[in-house]
């Protein structure tokens, strides 16, 4: 069975998928600072015990949390592709025994044609990878912010960042929230070792 990519399939350059990203962002940052401006919420402070940056990794896991459903949809198209690279994967093959066995000008130009095959396959699970990174990331930071907005979390003014002004706030916020729990992670992990020395 040949492994086939669908030529009606969309194809977006990473320049747009930057573009869709920012739009999302765009749109994350307005919708926390509408949000901070019209429920204007106290400032945001942990209680005793509690560091500020184990509040930002519990608003992260939240955020990751919420993101699952829509993470599964995501990885659809990324499965028929990975499906695609599978199916090229065992033509590849198939054409080197047939090649080994007997090796002419035909079955070494099918062998040819079937590694071309597989690697735009790889190609196109590469796409996708990076375009559902892109727009899980902006998804999540957008979210970030609209939430870091509407409970009036923002992380500059917990770590004595006074001067910044609230957008500015809630855009690095919803960035380092929406990054995830292993970089927050590993962010407190080497604040504690500074700590420690």
């Amino acid at each position: 069975m040949e492994a086939t990519y669908e030529a009606n399939e969309p194809r977006f350059t990473i320049r747009i998928w930057l573009a869709i990203a920012t739009a999302i962002l765009v749109a994350g940052l307005l919708a926390g600072g509408l949000l901070f401006e019209s429920i204007a919420p106290a400032g945001f402070a942990p209680l005793d015990g509690f560091a500020y940056f184990s509040v930002v990794y519990v608003f992260a896991q939240a955020l990751e949390r919420l993101m699952d459903p829509v993470t599964k949809v995501a990885e659809m198209p990324a499965q028929k592709a990975s499906r695609a690279l599978a199916q090229a994967d065992l033509a590849v093959e198939a054409a080197e025994v047939a090649d080994r066995a007997n090796s002419t000008e035909e079955t070494r130009s099918a062998l040819f044609a079937k590694k071309a095959d597989r690697a735009s396959a790889a190609a196109v699970l590469d796409q996708h990878a990076a375009r559902r990174g892109i727009a899980m990331w902006a998804t999540a930071s957008a979210l970030a912010m609209a939430g870091a907005g509407s409970m009036g979390f923002l992380l500059l003014a917990g770590v004595g960042v006074a001067d910044a002004p609230a957008w500015l706030d809630i855009f690095v916020t919803g960035l380092i929230v929406g990054a995830g729990t292993k970089p927050i992670h590993e962010l407190i992990k080497r604040i504690e070792e500074k700590k420690s020395e």
